[in-house]
């Protein structure tokens, strides 16, 4: 085809892809518009607000939009969302959030061999200017996490370096930012705590009180105005220059304990590979209603079937003859991901149970919920704390793993354990951003020199969460 020709085409394509666009962001308005004339004017009153969060979790809702007229974000948004529950503010505050995607051209549905470049990108500011027919991408409702909100991550703060930091999280907090949250994750509300102590650290002035006084007019002024952004700064969109952090390893939302971050991504390069050549040993601690047996458990993995329905579920298979043991592993000094995968390309799990023993001094709350699932079942109510360290690193590896030996984790609901929720039940669900696991990763060692610290650097979690003692004060 003629380069003058090829060249004439895809504006074509461009613009015709616009104009469906178009089409059907007008009828989606248009079928919604007559379903919310009759709460209209309530909704004008009460128009969306992230903050305070609200009392409750909001369904999901993302919205696809083709902008008819080009202008800032926050100003030409609002018309064109369904409904009149959206507002400028609420824009603002769901840019600031990082629940808004944009691009300058419609992107078509197959993103395959489509530059990065040209791909929806979460806006940094609500004063980006969009042009005519651009594609804006807007998770209205986002998943909220409360608890990243109420956490004091600079007490949570276990060690940190140059290049590097440890937190004790808590449960019910994303490592890392969300599709449509950003702000709500362990690496923001840990970038921002280092920032205030890093500034503390370098000031040497008195006027404590005056301080003080100052972050709480200035956390209300955030709140007011829809919370800090994202990218940092005050939300003008061109950052702050200040610490930012990304995540090294995998910590489940619900999972508490030690997590490392990355200040810097050749420290994150460094720890990754310390963690692939096994030269890093994790030692968690959970609780299950049934005693878990003392020594090593192998199996191979292979993800759900029905997993695609939902949160990825992974089922341990046992060994098969000919399959590679630990020990001879162990023996051999492989330590690499290689060693633990068979010829035909499944994936070893092993861990070891270093102890179990049964515990007392558990929440009112978990006791409770034992004792009516034990009742249940007409056997006693008890609880088992194992201590637990890794020799693989596989997804939901600890939690299949005592699931197929019949010793599910307390609060696993979507691997049969007991259901520790306030509205209980036994049906098996995927966990909720609320839910608790009883499962805390309480430690890590350095078993080689690294970018963390010398061999034998140990980082430790505080308590868990499920020691009564320790529940009453969060």
């Amino acid at each position: 085809m003629p380069t003058g020709t090829m060249s004439s085409v895809v504006p074509r394509l461009t613009r015709l892809r616009t104009i469906a666009w178009r089409h059907v962001a007008r009828a989606r308005r248009s079928a919604l518009a007559s379903s919310s004339s009759s709460s209209s004017s309530s909704a004008k009153l009460h128009p969306l607000r992230l903050h305070p969060l609200p009392p409750h979790p909001l369904p999901p809702r993302v919205e696809h939009v083709i902008l008819d007229a080009g202008g800032l974000i926050a100003a030409v948004l609002p018309a064109h969302i369904p409904g009149d529950d959206v507002d400028e503010t609420t824009v603002t505050q769901l840019v600031r959030i990082g629940a808004v995607y944009a691009a300058d051209v419609p992107p078509p549905k197959d993103k395959t061999g489509v530059r990065r470049s040209l791909r929806p990108a979460r806006v940094n500011s609500p004063d980006r200017a969009l042009p005519n027919g651009a594609y804006v991408r807007v998770h209205v409702h986002p998943k909220r996490f409360p608890a990243a909100v109420a956490c004091d991550w600079g007490g949570r703060i276990i060690a940190r370096g140059r290049d590097w930091v440890a937190v004790d999280k808590p449960p019910g907090v994303p490592a890392g930012p969300s599709l449509d949250n950003a702000t709500e994750c362990a690496t923001y509300r840990v970038a921002r705590a280092l920032r205030r102590l890093e500034t503390t650290d370098n000031d040497d002035d008195d006027d404590d009180e005056e301080e003080e006084d100052e972050e709480k007019k200035k956390k209300k002024k955030e709140e007011e105005e829809g919370g800090h952004s994202w990218w940092g700064g005050d939300g003008d969109g061109d950052g702050d220059g200040g610490t930012t952090l990304t995540t090294t390893h995998r910590l489940d939302v619900a999972t508490s304990g030690v997590l490392v971050l990355a200040r810097r991504s050749s420290f994150a390069a460094e720890f990754n590979d310390a963690l692939r050549r096994r030269r890093v040993t994790k030692t968690y601690e959970c609780v299950t209603a049934r005693a878990v047996p003392v020594g090593v458990l192998e199996h191979w993995t292979e993800e759900s079937s029905g997993a695609r329905e939902g949160p990825a579920r992974f089922e341990m298979r046992e060994l098969e003859p000919g399959d590679p043991r630990w020990r001879d592993v162990a023996a051999d000094g492989k330590y690499s991901d290689d060693a633990f995968v068979t010829p035909d390309g499944r994936k070893l799990c092993v861990l070891r149970v270093l102890g179990c023993e049964e515990t007392e001094g558990l929440t009112k709350r978990l006791t409770k919920r034992l004792a009516g699932e034990a009742g249940e079942a007409g056997e006693a109510s008890r609880a088992y704390v194992s201590t637990i360290e890794l020799v693989t690193g596989r997804t939901h590896q600890i939690r299949a793993q005592l699931s197929a030996i019949g010793c599910p984790i307390l609060g696993d609901v979507l691997y049969g354990g007991v259901d520790l929720s306030r509205e209980g039940g036994a049906t098996p669900r995927v966990l909720r951003d609320d839910d608790r696991l009883c499962l805390h990763a309480a430690e890590m060692r350095m078993d080689a020199d690294s970018a963390l610290g010398p061999k034998g650097t140990t980082l430790r979690a505080g308590p868990p969460w499920w020691r009564a003692a320790d529940l009453e004060r969060t």
